[in-house]
């Protein structure tokens, strides 16, 4: 009988998260995610779970960082609230998602797309710097998503050839951000050359990373 009231408890937890209003993608996913595998507190009052970011970025296949800014969220709109020293979240059952603090802009938009798009973020993953990802996240709309060239799979193959190529050996400060690497005509042709330092380019070529990407696809 526990494990059927068990199983009930977690189906309502897991009906409200799927038809909670106004939330991401993402939002969305992370939440029922934790729906699935909550417990009843001791009181009956709550229902709590712990939320293991690897773990559920492991199954929502939603990048870490992405999982971690959607709890943040989540707590912001009142759907999530810290319990057990903060080990614990105890999730907010049939509570409506509060209103978000400014109305967003396109860009605002725009940018959290991005940051839910599995292209942007495998190349994310894959590079060595991890500072300004907003501005990342922009550059990859003008850079890659409105221009015609290579698509996220050839970016990152690019990226990791550069680890271990040019890149090696150096640490992330002397890396180009990774919206100077889209944007940057300074990186033209750094990969093919393994001892070019960054910032110089090869034979003086002009153009950016994505230029050179797509010179080659078009050859």
């Amino acid at each position: 009988m526990v494990g059927t009231e068990h199983a009930s408890v977690r189906l309502r937890a897991v009906r409200w998260a799927v038809e909670c209003p106004n939330l991401t993608l993402a939002e969305r996913a992370v939440l029922v995610d934790l729906c699935v595998r909550v417990s009843q507190a001791a009181d009956g009052h709550e229902l709590l779970v712990q939320p293991m970011i690897p773990r559920i970025a492991e199954r929502t296949g939603i990048a870490v960082d992405t999982v971690r800014q959607r709890l943040v969220g989540l707590n912001r709109l009142g759907l999530l609230k810290r319990s057990g020293g903060g080990a614990l979240v105890a999730v907010q059952v049939g509570a409506q998602p509060a209103r978000r603090r400014s109305q967003a802009t396109d860009w605002d938009l725009e940018v959290q797309r991005v940051y839910e798009d599995s292209g942007f973020c495998a190349c994310w993953e894959a590079y060595p710097r991890k500072d300004k990802k907003r501005d990342a996240a922009r550059a990859w709309v003008t850079e890659v998503e409105r221009k015609p060239g290579p698509g996220a799979d050839e970016l990152e193959a690019d990226i990791r050839a550069r680890v271990v190529g040019v890149w090696r050996g150096r640490t992330r400060r002397t890396v180009p951000l990774f919206a100077t690497y889209l944007r940057g005509a300074e990186w033209e042709g750094a990969n093919e050359e393994p001892g070019a330092i960054i910032g110089e380019t090869a034979g003086g070529a002009a153009g950016s990373n994505l230029d050179r990407l797509r010179r080659r696809a078009g050859s």
